[in-house]
């Protein structure tokens, strides 16, 4: 196990442990992540890298001025069927799913009884379902809180289900050049040109 110490400033500071030998789920990518160097760390009960040989200053300037990517296959991926799937999810989430049109995406909140905040998500419409992305460190609370919610609505005859992707990885293309790098390997099946923001397609 080795440290990576930031510097002491106005007497704070800390170490990053991380450790080739972390014990902990692994996404698709673990491998290429070791052979580039990657030094990885545990994160939300999965094995990831916190930085690469490079360094972190390295990366971060890189992905400031370029495009990098991210694995992020850890975050949580749901999908959600039925003739009231829509119903189903204004029942815990806030916001106005009526106003969300097919293929777009939209910020919402997972929210108690009481109005209090259970965590953030991503949700998007698509032709047959909604696919929802939560938080790694929050998987185990989002589903309980989910699926009690879900076992109540089927109960009272609501037609919906969830499908939890647990297999499925998850990549984030960042950086200024990203739509040009992207566009580069979609070739003419779409143009990124006339997409705003939080628009989704299928590749």
């Amino acid at each position: 196990m080795r440290a990576l110490c930031r510097s002491r400033v106005r007497g704070g500071g800390g170490c990053v442990r991380f450790s080739t030998t972390v014990v902990g789920k692994r996404t698709a990518l673990y491998d290429f992540h070791l052979e580039n160097g990657g030094k990885m760390t545990n994160f939300a009960g999965w094995t990831l890298p916190i930085q690469y040989k490079e360094g972190i200053m390295q990366s971060t300037l890189h992905t400031r001025a370029s495009a990098s990517l991210f694995d992020v296959s850890h975050m949580g991926q749901l999908r959600f069927y039925g003739e009231d799937r829509s119903k189903f999810l204004q029942t815990i989430l806030v916001g106005n799913l009526k106003t969300l049109k097919p293929n777009c995406a939209k910020y919402s909140l997972f929210a108690n009884e009481y109005g209090g905040i259970i965590d953030d998500t991503v949700i998007s419409r698509r032709n047959d379902h909604f696919y929802v992305v939560i938080n790694a460190g929050r998987i185990d609370a989002d589903l309980s809180h989910i699926r009690s919610h879900l076992d109540i609505f089927i109960k009272n005859g609501g037609d919906v289900s969830m499908q939890y992707l647990e297999d499925q990885s998850l990549i984030a293309l960042q950086g200024p050049f990203s739509a040009k790098v992207l566009q580069s390997l979609l070739g003419n099946r779409v143009d990124l040109n006339s997409f705003g923001f939080l628009d989704v397609f299928n590749s």
